[in-house]
């Protein structure tokens, strides 16, 4: 099995969980109260060490599709033009000033962050670092870039899109998926936020019919990036509520 056959089964097993009285799915994943240390409501200053995305939007069992449209770098994209508004976004949520990615790229502790393997399949957008959040070495080196830059805090942003054909068959099964990893560390090495929102969007809803069948490849693709900017967007304000039901509950 692939990576990205991991990474869509592993996002399908979560959605299996994720159902309502009567078997209905829930528009986004993850609404309970995110664990996140106190510490970071404190945070005055939070860099951005990296906002990327797997390049392929991943297709699963999607029917009527030209064999080429498998091979695509939609996800880059999608991320290339959010980056932008999640920069902003990441500013509201946090309350705090955000140092650019940019910034902390001329720090040296910037070339020691872990990359995710294997780099070619993933974004490197303003040739930030795909930051590898699941390694030994991440929280540390991260935490070393924050002291860097005089920030209390790093923050990585990790999305991975796809389209799949899922089980449940709603609006004819064709959905447009987003599974969200956020990882913030502080100045001192440690977790202090580490999560992920799984986001669903039937695609019916925005095409109003069967997705991609008989479509050129070109509309093709203007569908695919609008379904993954929703996604990725739904995502920022999955991780927006999150964090504010937390810090509600703290105090």
């Amino acid at each position: 099995m692939g990576p990205m056959r991991r990474a869509l089964t592993s996002l399908l097993a979560t959605l299996a969980v994720a159902t309502v009285a009567g078997g209905a799915l829930l528009p986004a994943i993850g609404c309970a109260t995110a664990h996140i240390d106190p510490e970071l409501y404190g945070a005055k200053k939070i860099v951005i060490a990296s906002v990327y995305a797997r390049k392929t939007i991943y297709l699963d069992n999607v029917s009527g599709l030209a064999p080429g449209l498998y091979e695509n770098d939609y996800g880059g994209e999608v991320v290339e033009m959010e980056l932008g508004d999640t920069e902003g976004a990441l500013g509201d949520i946090f309350g705090a000033d955000i140092v650019p990615a940019g910034k902390a790229m001329q720090s040296k502790a910037y070339g020691r962050l872990p990359e995710v393997q294997p780099p070619e399949d993933f974004t490197r957008i303003n040739d930030m670092t795909a930051v590898d959040v699941d390694a030994a070495s991440a929280a540390p080196t991260l935490g070393a870039l924050a002291q860097s830059v005089g920030a209390d805090a790093a923050v990585v942003l990790r999305h991975d899109f796809a389209l799949s054909r899922d089980r449940f068959e709603v609006n004819a099964g064709v959905t447009a998926f987003d599974r969200c990893n956020i990882l913030v560390v502080d100045a001192q090495g440690k977790r202090l936020w580490d999560d992920v929102v799984v986001v669903r969007i039937p695609a019916s809803e925005m095409m109003g019919g069967a997705f991609g069948v008989a479509l050129p490849t070109g509309n093709w693709g203007d569908e695919a990036r609008q379904l993954a900017r929703r996604t990725a967007r739904d995502a920022i304000d999955q991780l927006e509520r999150r964090y504010r039901a937390a810090r509600k509950e703290a105090n």
